[in-house]
């Protein structure tokens, strides 16, 4: 297959003196290659901003992005026809750190990333996340990964703090809908069946723990998450989902 992927990020200086502001535009040009190689035939264009102000002891801290994403791009691999694209995305973060013992922050985050709503009219409002990690707002990735940004309406709360010098953790908890009961719980594959529209996956409980042996050479990170299962995911016949893990890291 051929893929091309290019990016242009711009970020000027900080408004008001603490607030960062940024400004991207992502690229994505994918073709089959002598029905070799079968792809979903995307090319996308992903403009977006983001404002940030970072948290500090006994102040509000915030983050705000939004990406519209419009081209053309097909329901899957095995597809033949080229459907109008236009999704997108929003992520809102507001919290307060407080002047404590264990440095403690309590953090709202909300995203939404729309779904297709008819999968019959010629249109792909999905939103695709292209590349990247998504442990940052939705769990372990990896083996268990349950979500990513993509027809998905999710709420949800996290606490953080350090107990030691070296240790920090976070204890987090995050309802998930789907933006469009038409559409896939992407991650899982799992579409509404005819007649249903339930939009509640279910709620995602999730504990971490790092400790910097050396710092920046060596850190024990574990954690765990379980997924309570709502109405999509009994509907599909699934329970509750738990993940556990260990790691050591090692950086030169």
């Amino acid at each position: 297959k051929e893929v091309r992927f290019w990016g242009v990020y711009f970020s000027p200086s900080a408004l008001f003196s603490n607030v960062e502001h940024e400004y991207y535009l992502f690229g994505l040009n994918e073709d089959d290659v002598d029905d070799v190689w079968e792809t979903r035939n995307r090319n996308l264009y992903t403009p977006g901003l983001r404002f940030h102000k970072a948290p500090t002891t006994g102040h509000f801290h915030f983050e705000l992005e939004s990406a519209l994403q419009f081209g053309e791009s097909r329901a899957s691999t095995s597809a033949t026809n080229d459907l109008d694209h236009f999704a997108y995305f929003f992520h809102v973060e507001a919290g307060y750190s407080f002047a404590a013992p264990w440095k403690p922050q309590l953090i709202f985050q909300y995203d939404y990333a729309s779904g297709d709503d008819d999968p019959n009219d010629g249109d792909n409002n999905r939103f695709d996340t292209l590349f990247g990690a998504r442990r940052f707002e939705f769990g372990p990735t990896g083996i268990f990964g349950a979500f990513a940004r993509s027809n998905i309406n999710t709420p949800g709360v996290r606490v953080k703090f350090k107990p030691a010098k070296r240790i920090s953790s976070f204890i987090g908890l995050r309802a998930h809908w789907l933006a469009s009961s038409d559409d896939s719980w992407t991650t899982a594959g799992i579409t509404n069946t005819p007649g249903q529209s339930d939009k509640y996956i279910g709620t995602l409980a999730e504990v971490r723990v790092r400790w910097d042996v050396v710092p920046k050479n060596v850190r024990l990170e574990a954690g765990g998450a379980h997924l309570f299962a709502g109405d999509v995911m009994n509907n599909a016949s699934k329970t509750d989902s738990s993940c556990l893990y260990s790691q050591l890291v090692l950086s030169f």
